[in-house]
C-alpha cells in the first residue's frame, strides 16, 4: 500500500455496498411515503373544493319556482318629501308602464335589472 490510497478488503467492499443500498432502500420510502401524503392532501383539498361549492348551489325541488312569476319589491318606503316641491302638494307618483318583465332563466348569482 501505498501513500494514502487503500484498497478495501471484500468484506468492506460488501458491507459499503449493503450500507449504500440500505440508504437508497430508506430514501426511496421516503420519497414514497411523502409523495402518498401530497396525494392524500391534494385529493383531500379538491374533494373539500368541491364540496363546499356543491353545498353553496345545493337546491332541493322545493327551493325552485317553475312556472310562476317571482314578484320583486323594493324597501325603500315612501320616502321624504321632495324639497323643492310645496309640502301641502301632492308629490309626484312613479307609474310603471309594465307589470311583468320575463327575465328568463336565472341562475341564483346572478344581477338582472330593468328599466322602466
Amino acid at each position: 500500500m501505498s501513500g494514502t490510497a487503500t484498497t478495501l478488503s471484500r468484506k468492506a467492499r460488501r458491507e459499503e455496498a449493503h450500507r449504500k443500498l440500505r440508504q437508497r432502500k430508506i430514501m426511496t420510502t421516503a420519497v414514497f411515503v411523502i409523495g402518498f401524503m401530497l396525494v392524500v392532501w391534494a385529493v383531500y383539498t379538491v374533494v373539500s373544493i368541491q364540496q363546499r361549492n356543491k353545498a353553496a348551489l345545493d337546491y332541493t325541488a322545493a327551493d325552485i319556482v317553475y312556472d310562476k312569476p317571482i314578484q320583486a319589491s323594493h324597501e325603500m318606503g315612501a320616502g321624504a318629501a321632495i324639497p323643492f316641491l310645496p309640502r301641502n302638494q301632492p308629490q309626484p307618483a312613479v307609474l310603471a308602464p309594465e307589470k311583468f318583465y320575463d327575465f328568463g332563466q336565472v341562475g341564483p348569482q346572478d344581477v338582472v335589472e330593468r328599466e322602466f
